[in-house]
């Protein structure tokens, strides 16, 4: 039995009886860098390999029957093997502390080096032209 990726979780592990469902990461490398980042693990790199069990989707982000219209009726019939909607992510992360559990929702990006030594160059440029010692004052003072 495979165990559980996600930080905290013992599903899989021998002393977890419950029988779960794990769903494996998508191949699509956008979609794979968000369960990288909702799994944020610094022991453990995500891979296609690695499985993630029901716990951490929210219900509606589960297919666990099969919808078919008969006779104008819709009938379910349930999955052997569920499977996730699209756009599903890892969100839910019982067990640990709230400020951990939290899902990231925004990413800061660093300017690269050359971007950031342009950025300096241009301001000590600007600083240099100045004719009088005041215009730099009045930015630091204000």
């Amino acid at each position: 039995m495979p165990s559980c990726f996600a930080p905290g979780c013992t599903s899989g592990y021998r002393n977890d009886a419950a029988n779960r469902h794990f769903f494996t990461p998508p191949r699509k490398a956008t979609e794979f860098k968000q369960w990288e980042q909702m799994l944020h693990r610094k022991d453990r790199r995500l891979t296609q390999k690695s499985k993630v069990c029901e716990r951490h989707f929210e219900e509606q982000d589960i297919v666990k029957y099969f919808k078919h219209v008969v006779k104008g009726q819709e009938v379910l019939i349930p999955r052997g093997n569920w499977k996730l909607g699209p756009g599903a992510l890892p969100r839910l992360f019982p067990g640990l502390p709230e400020h951990i559990s939290k899902p990231r929702t925004t990413t800061c990006t660093r300017k690269s080096p050359k971007k950031r030594n342009e950025i300096g160059l241009e301001a000590s440029a600007e600083s240099a032209s100045c004719s009088s010692g005041s215009c730099g004052e009045a930015s630091w003072h204000s």
